[in-house]
């Protein structure tokens, strides 16, 4: 791991790492004790309502709000079968918009690795995506 000045970050990033340490103990606590938070508290709806939203833009009418709800199932689907590493780099870049440094501090790793877990989570997720929304062959 790389260990980086905490001045070096940005007010945010030292806060994000503060609660992100937070969040382990909490869930090494619950574990311990043989509790689980992903029971008790399940991934927000939010963050897969947001991409969805963001992909297909502001829908009002019942047919394309129906297809808005397959849209976001389909995200859903596809973020859960990523690894837990790959679902997070890839929300703390676009959900809570780090920049790569901000994402190195938070992890304690270099920015280079930051941005290479970040193309590879990315890919991952494309590869996924495709499986469910094959790319037009007209290249569309």
């Amino acid at each position: 791991m790389v260990q980086q000045d905490p001045a070096a970050l940005s007010i945010y990033a030292w806060l994000y790492r503060n609660v992100y340490d937070c969040l382990i103990e909490a869930w090494r606590s619950a574990h311990a004790t043989r509790r689980s938070l992903q029971r008790e508290v399940p991934w927000p709806e939010q963050s897969s309502a947001q991409l969805g939203l963001g992909l297909v833009g502001s829908i009002t009418s019942p047919s394309e709000a129906f297809a808005r709800n397959e849209l976001k199932e389909r995200i859903n689907w596809a973020l859960g079968q990523l690894k837990p590493d790959d679902r997070e780099i890839l929300g703390m870049r676009h959900f809570d918009e780090l920049s790569y440094q901000e994402i190195a501090g938070v992890l304690e790793i270099s920015e280079d690795a930051a941005m290479q877990r970040y193309a590879r989570a990315l890919r991952r997720l494309k590869r996924l995506w495709n499986q469910i929304e094959p790319p037009d062959e007209q290249g569309d």
